[in-house]
């Protein structure tokens, strides 16, 4: 799907019978890199324009949450190394790493050595050379700033349960993210500096708020609420639904 940020509209753009997630956006705007596949993940290319779909990272692993860096010149992934049998009678992916190389190459070197059980998708800082992403290397999913030269990393949040999804506005200042610090079972958006000070919430609905991204107005994100699409203000004003548009829209309380 396709929204169009004029007209808060959104439009079927390709049918693809795979299951989709992690999304991002080509510098040319023609494509977009994302994770696809049923038992693991796989990142693949999908041109906009003939809508056709091809491998852009080839292993035999689980990876995802492709990222590019905004000189187009880097990018990263996570892969996860150990498939396990979970209690429900299917398979899981689990020791998770980072990884980076040059776009369009395929060699990559790993980042991280963590065997973390989650990594989420990153988002590259201007300066190119540092990766926001959330982290679970024990109990707690906090965001950090990854090095990529050394793989050194600062954790930014510390309180709270989980905190993840971080997006980067397009100036670089501002940092909104999901969290569940004023609901154990539940997650909001809030927003904070770049170096994890200064965080404020944005939202107060009660629900599973997850994946803002930043428009490139850089005062609104846009976030899912389970398969809902909505949009927001960062300082909490101007909240609707945009998907599905049929849909009566009701309190979201």
């Amino acid at each position: 799907m396709a929204l169009d940020l004029a007209s808060d509209t959104v439009r079927v753009v390709s049918k693809l019978e795979m299951y989709v997630y992690h999304p991002f956006c080509s510098q040319d705007g023609k494509g977009l890199l994302m994770t696809g596949g049923y038992d693991r993940g796989q990142i693949v290319h999908f041109d906009l324009i003939s809508g056709k779909v091809n491998p852009f990272v080839v292993s035999n692993m689980c990876d995802y949450g492709p990222s590019l860096s905004r000189d187009g010149k880097t990018f990263s992934f996570v892969r996860k190394v150990r498939q396990y049998m979970h209690g429900f009678g299917g398979t899981g992916w689990t020791d998770a790493d980072v990884w980076v190389g040059a776009a369009g190459s395929d060699s990559y070197r790993k980042v991280t050595h963590m065997k973390a059980r989650a990594i989420g998708p990153g988002v590259f800082l201007p300066d190119d050379r540092h990766l926001m992403l959330s982290m679970k290397p024990g109990d707690k999913l906090d965001i950090y700033l990854l090095d990529l030269a050394d793989g050194t990393k600062k954790q930014l949040t510390l309180t709270g349960n989980y905190n993840l999804d971080p997006s980067l506005s397009p100036d670089g200042k501002t940092v909104v993210f999901a969290s569940n610090r004023t609901e154990k079972f539940k997650s909001e958006l809030w927003r904070m500096l770049p170096d994890g000070s200064g965080a404020q919430q944005i939202t107060q609905l009660g629900r599973r708020c997850t994946e803002p991204k930043f428009l490139q107005d850089g005062h609104s994100v846009v976030f899912l609420i389970g398969q809902q699409i909505w949009r927001v203000d960062i300082d909490g004003k101007n909240l609707r639904k945009l998907y599905p548009a049929n849909e009566t829209q009701k309190d979201p309380m």
